[in-house]
């Protein structure tokens, strides 16, 4: 059955991330060491995340280097170290 597409507003939300300035064959690095930082850093600080885990492509360079941030969207709290806080604007999508 065919249904018309929704609009869904979501507004800007505050996430959690770690840069890593990578090449295409070390993408399994940002995985390995970024996302057990933010959910060490989650834990500690009793913070609760919104959602799931996610990659936030900064710059890509696919012969060269890409910037990769895991992140995770949570509810506010301390930067820390290589872990940075940042907002994700507000967006409205189809879906």
């Amino acid at each position: 059955m065919l249904t018309l597409p929704k609009i869904i507003e979501r507004p800007a939300q505050p996430y959690l991330y770690v840069t890593f300035t990578v090449s295409m064959n070390q993408m399994n690095r940002p995985a390995e060491e970024g996302f057990p930082r933010l959910f060490a850093h989650i834990e500690k600080h009793g913070l609760k995340p919104v959602g799931a885990p996610f990659y936030n492509y900064r710059r890509i360079n696919m012969e060269k280097t890409l910037d990769v941030e895991p992140a995770s969207r949570w509810k506010r709290g301390p930067e820390e170290g290589a872990l940075k806080t940042g907002i994700l604007p507000a967006v409205a999508s189809c879906r």
